[in-house]
């Protein structure tokens, strides 16, 4: 982008791929996201410094179908969009 302003969604991006500090990214997974929603994030992209996982797999460990892992990921990934905008 020219203005040199981040979309919502490069400001998620930083966040997963750790460009804002693990501290801050800790607290606002922990104030937005259930326990459930923070666990499938974890496992998704790597955050507890394991290889990320894929949907198949993903659905296997939580013993819940892929459409279900695609739909809490989803609805996380909305509510980390909001509170980072925030």
């Amino acid at each position: 982008m020219t203005t040199g302003q981040l979309k919502p969604t490069d400001k998620l991006w930083r966040a997963i791929t750790n460009d804002i500090d693990d501290e801050r990214l800790a607290n606002m997974l922990n104030r937005s996201l259930s326990e459930a929603e923070r666990s499938l994030l974890h496992m998704r992209f790597g955050l507890t410094g394991k290889a990320p996982t894929t949907l198949d797999e993903t659905g296997e460990l939580l013993n819940v179908s892929i459409d279900d892992v695609r739909e809490v990921e989803a609805g996380a990934l909305r509510k980390l969009r909001t509170a980072m905008v925030e």
